[in-house]
């Protein structure tokens, strides 16, 4: 026998709920839809600035950083003796964990050979007499070391040529925001079980008894790194060009309190030592500007295979400096910047070798370091970091086999070097037709009318 259920009485705030949903989804269809012209207009220079350039670089941006979180894993650093991985492993990681807009150039790009004596102290000698290079060596800043400066190891460096004349070109890049008081933290506490160092404000106990104490002594350190932060993005300013800094935001600076700790990068964090040079912070920087420049990072990774290949091991990480021992890295030659610079990094792709070269870039003595004995090495960086100077430009194109490239690179660069080759014939040219009219006020005619027709 089915058994009988009582109705139950409806709920009266049940009903009232759904009244007044349905009132209001029924209510919506009577809004208005606002076609005024200025509205119109409106709508669409909002659409216009949302579908923007610098709008979608940012968005892809955050997108690569928001991937590479999620991926985010702890540096694996290689030892002695273990295998490095193949090229097409290390691109693939580089993608994967920290640009994944990274596309892979074509297979042929290879750096055909490595300069002779013959062929360094040329390469040197054009590289020196650039005008980019005059200008670097006219406004990089000496160490300057005395007597009590020795002792102490200190380097004190006179900046406040390049301070100076880089202040527009950190507004004009956004890069201003690197020296922004709120862009510039500091932190207290190594804890590696966290992944970082623990900011101040969430110490506990003695540590953070004294409140005031603590934000004394944070703000007496910003106050004392605060003019090497503004010398290294100055020398950045001057070394990297506008048009690559523009493309990406600057890097977050956080200053850890206790001297003597490793200064490493980050994702968008750079992490810097109290009391840190000058050279370290453009050191670590060097590491966001490669990470953040698939170009760069590859022809850097190129750049270390060939090394390691020319000393006949490319398979299994060897030893690194003394003190470093446990850290591998490839075999190969560096006569300026050291042994460190060929050390890898498993896990995120990354390199030591624009980082190294930037820090040797960054005092007059180190470039001219750089200059004198690698000259392969510096243009390797500044040939990517550069790439608007004609003059720079017409000196990679004439030693191209010592640097990446393609085939499609090397057929640009027989086309830029006829271009070239007229533009000197024609020149010629006209000089000899004014020299060929030999009559009184000849230098008020226009230059057109001596020019050749070629």
């Amino acid at each position: 026998m089915p058994s009988h259920s009582p109705k139950k009485k409806p709920d009266s705030s049940q009903s009232l709920l759904q009244h007044t949903a349905s009132t209001a989804s029924t209510s919506a269809t009577y809004q208005f839809v606002d076609n005024r012209l200025e509205t119109a207009q409106n709508r669409r220079q909002q659409a216009a600035m949302n579908n923007s350039a610098q709008v979608s670089q940012s968005k892809a941006f955050q997108r690569m950083v928001n991937a590479r979180n999620q991926q985010a894993k702890p540096i694996q650093r290689i030892g002695p003796g273990e295998l490095i991985p193949d090229s097409d492993a290390e691109r693939e990681t580089y993608r994967a964990q920290v640009n994944t807009s990274y596309v892979a150039s074509p297979a042929d790009k290879a750096i055909l050979e490595t300069p002779d004596a013959g062929g360094k102290h040329a390469l040197s000698a054009a590289l020196r007499h650039s005008s980019f290079v005059q200008l670097l060596l006219r406004l990089l800043p000496k160490e300057k070391r005395g007597f009590l400066d020795r002792l102490g190891g200190a380097q004190v460096m006179d900046t406040d040529a390049m301070v100076g004349r880089s202040d527009y070109m950190t507004a004009a890049t956004r890069w201003d925001r690197i020296i922004a008081p709120e862009n510039i933290t500091v932190n207290y506490q190594d804890d590696m079980a966290i992944g970082g160092y623990v900011p101040a404000d969430t110490l506990s106990g003695e540590t953070a008894a004294a409140a005031g104490q603590v934000e004394a002594r944070e703000a007496q350190v910003k106050a004392e790194m605060m003019p090497k932060i503004l010398a290294a993005n100055a020398i950045l300013h001057h070394l990297v060009d506008p048009t690559i800094l523009v493309r990406f935001p600057p890097p977050n600076i956080t200053i850890m309190m206790e001297k003597r700790q490793r200064a490493y990068q980050e994702g968008r964090g750079v992490k810097i030592a109290n009391g840190d040079s000058v050279s370290t912070i453009v050191h670590e920087i060097g590491h966001y500007l490669e990470n953040m420049n698939p170009v760069l990072w590859e022809d850097a990774t190129m750049f270390r295979r060939k090394r390691g290949a020319e000393a006949g091991n490319t398979d299994r990480a060897v030893e690194n400096d003394p003190g470093m021992e446990a850290e591998g890295r490839m075999a190969g030659a560096y006569p300026v910047t050291g042994r460190y610079t060929s050390k890898i990094y498993e896990a995120l792709g990354s390199t030591e070798v624009v980082s190294m070269t930037l820090e040797y870039m960054s005092t007059r003595e180190k470039l001219e370091n750089l200059l004198s004995n690698d000259p392969q090495q510096l243009g390797l960086i500044l040939r990517r970091m550069q790439p608007n100077d004609p003059g720079l430009e017409a000196i990679f194109d004439r030693f191209h086999t010592f640097f990446p490239n393609s085939d499609a690179d090397r057929q640009a660069i027989h086309r830029r070097d006829r271009g070239r080759e007229r533009e000197r014939v024609r020149a010629i040219r006209t000089r000899e037709n004014r020299e060929r009219f030999n009559f009184a006020g000849r230098d008020r005619l226009s230059d057109d009318l001596f020019e050749p027709l070629l």
